[in-house]
């Protein structure tokens, strides 16, 4: 065996497996493309997937002129006895600091939920599941896909969050509670 049958041979060795693993790369890349495609994401940042985190002004808006103040009253207190405990507390929070022009931190919701001495990924998780509940719960109530507590990325650390509700609707509840 000479020396340039030994060099083909050791080179399909390599060949084979590298044409395979770039091939699978190729796949992954297009049906990760497909995916992104069917669920309409193609061209948005992570900035732009994050603004989902809240409804649009028009939306609140339209939202808040479609409602008739006294029978939103009504449904607003339906809404509100068919919450959990923790979620009420939460709510209550958020429309008491709402109303005197705050935003809310996590740290104020672990602590009005009782989580302070829980791991920090336990209060991520009990603190998204109140606030996933109580916007799921008013979006069924009233029918909307507008969302009562919105979440925005804090500005002095822009790995946390902070909550607020949407001053359209607080002017709606008014002195409600």
């Amino acid at each position: 065996m000479d020396m340039k049958d030994m060099w083909m041979q050791l080179a399909g060795y390599f060949i084979i497996p590298v044409f395979s693993f770039f091939t699978l790369l190729w796949l992954l890349r297009h049906r990760l493309q497909a995916l992104i495609r069917s669920l309409g994401l193609q061209g948005r940042t992570e900035t732009d997937l994050d603004v989902d985190a809240s409804s649009s002004d028009t939306e609140i808006r339209r939202f808040c002129a479609a409602q008739d103040p006294s029978v939103f009253s009504e449904t607003f207190t339906a809404f509100f006895k068919q919450l959990k405990e923790d979620q009420q507390l939460v709510f209550g929070l958020m429309l008491s600091e709402a109303r005197v022009g705050r935003l809310v931190t996590v740290a104020q919701i672990s602590e009005v939920m009782g989580l302070q001495r829980r791991p920090a990924h336990l209060q991520k998780v009990m603190r998204n599941k109140a606030i996933m509940g109580i916007n799921s719960a008013f979006c069924r109530t009233f029918r909307t896909d507008v969302l009562l507590i919105e979440r925005q990325k804090s500005e002095m650390d822009r790995r946390s969050n902070i909550y607020r509700l949407p001053d359209q609707i607080v002017v709606l509840l008014g002195d409600w509670k």
